[in-house]
């Protein structure tokens, strides 16, 4: 249906959803952060509805809802008592405590106002819409591009029609807050995975474009579902396996690459939390992770391309020292100079790295924050993971070579990086769909080397993150050692 955007916001802060005092001719946040305010006319646009649940209906409201009418949360926002959440509804004790009549049934999209085809349409150009905020650097939008290839493709494969509509689906009732539809996509969660494992057992469509793909949305799903604990990290895994034995070869069209571009942060990431090495750091993995147009190269996706190679090394280091002989001096040295020549290479990169994307701006903590009176705002989707990601991997340089070697200078050097890493915490929460996640790999390193004060102050910011995308709530522990202790076992 048509409709026109409610808020009263300028373009800019309706886009990023943050409040705006509507100072014009430019608004305070525009004026605040130093970008040009793009102005208050907002022109009709397509909106995508769904049925509100009766007894979520007040009088004098309409039979639907716009999916945007509720937002994410926000690190600002305070606590409010909430309904016990879907999962806690499904338990016997929940359950026993209810009257018959009390009794949830899901709520699906009717088939009648939406076609499924056009159902998983509508919810792929949601998540389009919230990749990334649009800006400069579209090249390094590796998400949004990938999305972008996916709505031809559906139809042609169950698995990830049935992935689709699971993660279109769970986003969709996150955003407007009903947990009847997200109990829908966890019943279609349940399609997804069987359609996924016949598809596994084909030989052909094990192989194919659409399998993988189908894969990493519900690996994605499990970021902000969390059905269980380490749901993710299995998910991971085998998008992972998938792309190994498909191997560098199959990735021979745009879309194929778009996904191995996407998804390499999170193969990464599942390598580091599993103990392993990662697969991307063999020479046949980095040829095609490579800019796939030397000669006509674009410099921000190549200076991305380049600190996901460094990245890519990390896990397999990290594992190397948890097994090192400290008694063997021949294998203590050799992992010195290893560390050494990264973090070498790594500083080498950033500096080449703030000469193409600016460094972000240092504003006031609002609310006031007395651990962190600033924080920061960044430009650019790649900014903020690749700053933080890159003092996340001299965190864990720093200690692991103070370990073997003690220096104070590290320390006091790390100390610099974990607050670089907690004043870029907040901007998560305007940084796109997957923004929380962006720091993840950060926030884990500072959390690890942090004083206990910080520490509690991390654990805390990603219970808030956890609001928006629950696979936060369990990724520090105090009682964990993310070097020494892998978050799975082996």
């Amino acid at each position: 249906m048509v409709g026109v955007a409610r808020s009263k916001g300028c373009r800019a802060c309706v886009k990023q959803r943050v409040k705006c005092d509507e100072a014009r001719p430019e608004c305070g946040r525009c004026k605040r952060f130093r970008r040009e305010c793009p102005g208050y006319n907002k022109p009709a646009k397509f909106v995508y509805e769904i049925p509100i649940a009766k007894d979520d209906q007040r009088v004098g409201e309409g039979s639907f809802r716009h999916v945007r009418q509720l937002e994410r949360p926000s690190p600002k926002s305070q606590s409010q008592s909430r309904s016990p959440s879907w999962s806690a509804r499904t338990t016997p004790e929940y359950q026993a405590s209810r009257s018959p009549s009390e009794a949830p049934t899901p709520l699906l999209i009717p088939q009648s106002i939406i076609p499924w085809t056009q159902d998983n349409s509508q919810a792929l150009k949601v998540l389009l819409e919230d990749s990334t905020p649009m800006d400069e650097f579209a090249d390094t939008h590796f998400l949004r591009r990938w999305l972008s290839f996916v709505p031809p493709r559906l139809g042609n494969s169950k698995a990830l029609d049935d992935a689709v509509r699971c993660m279109g689906t769970h986003y969709i009732g996150m955003l407007s807050r009903q947990e009847s539809i997200m109990l829908s996509a966890r019943q279609t969660y349940g399609h997804a995975l069987r359609s996924l494992s016949k598809a596994i057992g084909d030989p052909k469509e094990a192989m194919s474009s659409e399998t993988l793909c189908a894969t990493m949305f519900l690996s994605i799903y499990e970021l902000f579902a969390c059905t269980k604990k380490h749901a993710w990290v299995k998910h991971a895994g085998g998008a992972s396996k998938l792309l190994q034995l498909r191997g560098p070869n199959h990735i021979n069209s745009d879309f194929d690459h778009s996904m191995l571009l996407f998804f390499r942060g999170q193969v990464t990431m599942e390598a580091f939390m599993r103990g392993t090495d990662s697969f991307l750091c063999q020479p046949e993995w980095q040829l095609v992770l490579s800019d796939p147009d030397p000669d006509n190269p674009n410099p921000y996706t190549q200076i991305t391309n380049e600190f996901h190679a460094y990245l890519a090394t990390c896990p397999g280091i990290a594992a190397h020292f948890r097994v090192l002989d400290r008694k063997d001096i021949n294998a203590v040295v050799s992992f010195l100079n290893t560390t050494s020549d990264l973090s070498t290479a790594l500083r080498a990169w950033f500096l080449r790295f703030r000469e193409l994307l600016p460094p972000p701006t240092e504003v006031t903590s609002d609310p006031y924050d007395p651990l962190f009176p600033t924080t920061y705002v960044y430009h650019g989707a790649s900014n903020i993971f690749c700053t933080s990601s890159y003092y996340g991997c001299l965190i864990l340089l720093n200690s692991m070579t103070h370990a073997l070697q003690p220096d104070e200078s590290l320390s006091i050097e790390n100390r610099y990086y974990v607050n670089e890493v907690c004043k870029s915490a907040d901007f998560t929460f305007d940084a796109g769909l997957l923004g929380p996640y962006s720091t993840i790999f950060a926030l884990k390193m500072a959390f690890m080397v942090a004083e206990l004060p910080i520490k509690l102050w991390i654990e805390q910011r990603l219970l808030k993150m956890g609001e928006f995308m629950p696979f936060m709530k369990h990724q520090v522990s105090l009682k964990t050692d993310v070097i020494s202790y892998p978050d799975l076992d082996a």
